[in-house]
């Protein structure tokens, strides 16, 4: 996770003055004051990664999920250019390397696998997201 005790010059060495423009800087990705409610009682290097988690997340650049996979090399062809037998074939590999990158295919028994793969190949891998490396959240 990037850090700002990166850059020396930012470098602030009081924790609370950290956190604060943590807070400052979802503040101004908002556009607006945002509810900021937190417990006295949080550990403090908790608090300074979550808010610092919240700026990685809302600056992130954007990708999907079929950028992710073509960019790791799966080659996604088009559901019509695939007899039913290879789709499935493809349809399950697509499953698989999917559950890799920590993302998960639920709640679809009612779908065919020809459905599923469209469904996938058209709109739900082509939805964008954040481009976060997963496992780094608390």
């Amino acid at each position: 996770m990037p850090d700002d005790k990166d850059n020396l010059d930012d470098f602030e060495p009081d924790q609370k003055k950290r956190i604060a423009k943590l807070k400052q800087k979802v503040d101004e990705i908002a556009g607006r004051e945002t509810a900021k409610f937190e417990s006295e009682d949080v550990n403090p290097d908790l608090s300074e990664e979550f808010w610092q988690q919240i700026v990685e997340y809302e600056t992130a650049p954007m990708t999907t999920e079929f950028q992710l996979l073509e960019d790791a090399g799966v080659i996604l062809p088009p559901p019509e250019e695939m007899d039913d037998e290879t789709l499935s074939k493809k349809l399950w590999a697509l499953i698989g390397r999917l559950a890799k990158m920590r993302t998960f295919v639920e709640s679809t028994n009612h779908l065919s696998d020809r459905e599923l793969y469209e469904r996938l190949w058209r709109d739900t891998l082509r939805e964008e997201r954040p481009n976060i490396q997963p496992g780094i959240w608390i």
